[in-house]
């Protein structure tokens, strides 16, 4: 595939959801299987390397953001998180 057909099937992906964009796993492995048959191997290494970096920083991320998170707080019933937060339940 030459650089403009792969721009045009890219743009197909993205008119399926806004999310699917060149930040998103998931638009190069929809593109990956949809057209490996017209990839060749450069390109499909390319791709492979792309959604291995792009899950690196999606896992990256998301230990990121587990770091924040109190987990004694968040196993909690939420009877009890609305009174430690002060806001007043009738009985």
């Amino acid at each position: 595939m030459d650089e403009i057909e792969i721009n045009i099937e890219l743009k197909k992906i993205n008119a399926l959801h806004s999310s699917l964009d060149e930040n998103n796993v998931m638009t190069y492995i929809i593109f990956l299987e949809s057209n490996r048959h017209r990839l060749n191997e450069l390109q499909i290494a390319w791709l492979d390397n792309k959604i291995d970096d792009l899950n690196e920083k999606t896992r990256l991320a998301f230990e990121k953001s587990m770091e924040n998170i109190d987990v004694e707080l968040a196993t909690k019933p939420i009877t009890e998180k609305m009174e430690e937060m002060g806001v007043l339940r009738e009985v």
